[in-house]
């Protein structure tokens, strides 16, 4: 069998093949993978089409129900002189101002209150399940609200078997006549009027289903009202939500309202939001199409045009809200009007709106992939360095990456957050100044709270705003309050003698014997201090996991480090050893030699599992403490070389000893670095490029130290030392070449002058020849620039001849 017509493969969905015909064609759609394609889109039109006929239908049947006369009995009250029959003398009928599904409504003056009101006349609807519930619906809803922005019901009634109920006179535009010339604020204003109505009714758990511009009137005082609940729903209900019948307004229909199965949810009320706001910063709808058939089909696949494309001022926050509260995928909008209402409010205030729409992001997540790609090509064709590479390559990871949610990795700095830690670290210093004075006109009880009560505002504050969905807002006053725990602590336990020092002498030392001897004003012991730098750790293990954000990383560290001191202190281990002072520089820097190689061995592992967030501050910390231990160890009398070379006293004296372990420390940190180049990884090369300028430096540095008179170095070490400084500097210079490192060529060419200053200064002073010969040494070598390459092109294309 060949590829049917599209005509047959209609048929075919319609279900109105032959027999025979059907399982001949399903053999070959078996096989066939161009008509299961062309199958699968004719389905999809067909839904598209059923929901059209369905809306229309409805629509049809509305207008029959209008036209046609009401039923033997039954009045329906269509005109003026009906309804003023029907309603006497209290309500004077002024005019009929409109009709809908629902049914007919007049202006009425309500003659006894001497008020102007809106009067409804229900349509009877045959219902199986015609309770009062059902049959007062709209009223009810509207009743059970009684907000300032919702019309008021002040009566229902029945009269003659026909219903009708009471409201207020809204006298007003609809929204978008009513902000026609107004400018951007103004409409802002009105806007989130709308949206504190809307709010109302999502936390009364109810969805209007039908929001559109008409059914907001705005007054001259431009406070706007929301009116016609006529098809509202209560969430208790929306699993009873009828298939295949469509209800609401074509240009302000959510996706979820037009497709199979039809599901409704408080953002399905934010997609008509959206479209107000699409309409109030364009004038425009974003889905302009006037047939329905194409309106819903780009309700539920296209994306509305930008609106800054169509109005070059409309701010890009606005436009990214607006943008998600248009998303295709519920899931991804607001999920409640006062979701989109905190957004506008947050852009009002001047802080940074963070909301992103997300084909926005799927956009430029695949903009940067493709270009990521082209870099990697122009890197192998070497049209890029490896540094250049991976600048770019970070620039492109922050660009794609969710943002960190602290003050330390943020992209953009704004005056709010800048306010939020600001006012965190005055609390904390705050709090920290309770340790400088005994308070002895205070009780003892009082006189931590301050800083139990700031702590337990943070925490509460911020559990809240991360409830909120605030998350910036959360781990500023998260932060706070970590920064606040061993403060408070310490101070609790301290002001309050629990576990005491005195009661509980724990550890050979005694961090309160130290503290008294710098006649501390609070004192407090190897206990206490242990209890509070283990609660401070577990409280920044647990915003760790709360947030996800790197600055808990970098409190867990302080605090580890703070926790293992205490550990340390009670264990003895920063006291005397052997010949060494107690509290010595060097024992100290011995003990938190192996947490840095910790800390940074942890961070290389999380790197490796692409965990950059969490990795970079361990990597950090770690390194920084490498390099300090080393550095205090390699001054000390317990030099790792002095350690190397005791198999032969005297060789060097105790200054060379020093100095030459800060040599020994520079081969370490080269080593270091292509270690981390070779793990490949762009936080490891940036390592390895920060290592990379530690160790020439500390090299070459300590070399010209050691050249240096006043040392009481023989004279033989000096002469090795003197003609090492500028072969290794040479060395550095040319080294620079092989790994594109220039901070071998800067460290090379600073260590060349110093050689060449001492020489100067030792043995060419005097010689003219001296300066003249450096001058034209230099001139050969930028010959040779210019000589080497024409000869190596020579050469290259003699062996490929």
């Amino acid at each position: 069998m060949k590829c049917p017509q599209q005509e047959f493969i209609e048929h075919y969905i319609q279900g109105k093949l032959e027999p025979e015909t059907l399982r001949e064609f399903e053999a070959h759609l078996h096989a066939c993978k161009d008509c299961q394609t062309i199958v699968a889109e004719a389905r999809e039109n067909e839904k598209v089409l059923v929901e059209l006929r369905t809306y229309e239908s409805q629509r049809d049947s509305l207008r029959r129900t209008s036209s046609e006369p009401p039923e033997p009995g039954k009045k329906e009250i269509a005109t003026v002189d009906q309804a003023q029959t029907l309603l006497g003398q209290r309500y004077r009928v002024i005019r009929k101002i409109g009709e809908g599904a629902a049914g007919h409504v007049f202006q009425v003056a309500d003659t006894v209150l001497d008020r102007l009101v809106a009067v409804k006349f229900l349509r009877k609807i045959i219902s199986t399940d015609d309770t009062n519930s059902k049959r007062w619906h709209e009223a009810r809803l509207m009743s059970q609200l009684n907000h300032p922005g919702v019309a008021q019901v002040f009566e229902i009634g029945e009269i003659e078997e026909q219903r009708f109920i009471v409201m207020e006179w809204v006298d007003g535009l609809p929204l978008t006549d009513a902000w026609k010339d107004l400018p951007l604020q103004q409409r802002l204003n009105i806007y989130l009027n709308v949206l504190n109505s809307v709010s109302a009714a999502h936390a009364r758990g109810i969805i209007h289903r039908d929001i559109k511009p008409s059914n907001i009137l705005v007054g001259t005082d431009q406070k706007p009202k929301i009116l016609d609940f006529g098809i509202a729903l209560e969430t208790q209900y929306l699993s009873g939500v009828k298939q295949n019948v469509y209800r609401g307004t074509p240009a302000y229909t959510a996706p979820e309202q037009v497709t199979q199965p039809i599901q409704i949810f408080p953002s399905t009320d934010v997609f008509a939001l959206g479209i107000l706001l699409y309409e109030l910063l364009t004038d425009t709808l974003p889905f302009p199409q006037t047939d329905h058939k194409k309106l819903f089909e780009a309700i539920k696949t296209q994306h509305p045009e930008l609106p800054s494309a169509i109005r070059q001022k409309v701010p890009i926050s606005l436009q990214n809200i607006c943008l998600k509260a248009l998303e295709k995928d519920s899931q991804n909008r607001y999920s409640t009007a006062r979701d989109l209402a905190d957004d506008i409010n947050r852009y009002l205030r001047g802080e940074k709106v963070w909301s992103r729409p997300s084909f926005l992001s799927d956009k430029i997540q695949q903009e940067v992939f493709y270009h990521r790609q082209k870099l990697k090509v122009w890197r192998d064709n070497e049209l890029l360095t490896e540094k250049e590479f991976d600048r770019l390559e970070n620039i492109y990871e922050r660009v794609i990456s969710p943002p960190d949610l602290s003050i330390i990795e943020a992209r953009k700095l704004s005056f709010s957050q800048v306010c939020l830690y600001f006012g965190g670290w005055i609390v904390a210093l705050g709090s920290f100044v309770l340790f400088y004075k005994t308070w002895e006109n205070i009780p003892a009880f009082f006189r931590p709270l301050p800083a139990v009560a700031a702590t337990s505002l943070m925490i509460i504050l911020g559990n809240a705003m991360w409830n909120r969905s605030e998350s910036r807002l959360a781990v500023g006053f998260l932060s706070t309050a970590n920064l606040l725990v061993p403060i408070t602590f310490l101070l609790t336990l301290a002001q309050w003698n629990i576990l005491s020092p005195i009661n509980n002498p724990w550890g050979i030392e005694s961090i309160s014997g130290m503290l008294k001897e710098m006649e501390s004003y609070v004192i407090v012991g190897n206990v206490q201090l242990y209890v509070s730098s283990w609660c401070w750790f577990a409280f920044s293990l647990f915003f760790l996991r709360l947030t996800r954000s790197s600055i808990f990383v970098l409190f867990g560290i302080i605090s580890f480090l703070a926790w293992l001191t205490s550990c340390y202190i009670t264990a003895g281990m920063l006291g005397p050893i052997e010949e060494f002072d107690p509290w010595a520089p060097e024992i100290i820097a011995g003990r938190y030699l192996f947490p840095g190689i910790g800390f940074f061995v942890l961070g290389v592992i999380l790197d490796r599992r692409k965990f950059i967030h969490f990795a970079w501050p361990l990597c950090m910390a770690g390194l920084a403490m490498i390099v300090i231990c080393l550095s205090v160890i390699s001054i000390s009398d317990a030099t790792i070389f002095g350690w190397l070379l005791r198999w032969k006293p005297g060789f060097l004296n105790d200054y060379e000893i020093r100095l030459v372990s800060l040599i020994f420390n520079g081969l370490i940190y080269l080593g270091l670095a292509g270690v981390c180049r070779s793990l490949g990884t762009r936080l490891q090369r940036t390592l390895a490029s920060i290592l990379n300028w530690l160790g020439p430096v500390h090299i070459l540095g300590t070399l010209r130290i050691l050249d240096s008179d006043g040392l009481n170095i023989s004279g033989s070490h000096t002469i090795v030392y003197r003609i090492l400084l500028p072969i290794a500097s040479i060395g550095f210079v040319f080294g620079s070449v092989a790994r594109q490192m220039k901070s071998f060529f800067f460290s090379g060419l600073a260590g060349i002058a110093t050689a060449v200053q001492r020489f100067t200064a030792e043995y060419f002073k005097n010689f003219f020849s001296w300066p003249v010969s450096l001058i034209i040494t230099g001139i050969i070598w930028m010959l040779v620039s210019w000589r080497v390459p024409l000869w190596r092109a020579n050469r290259l294309l003699k062996r490929g001849k």
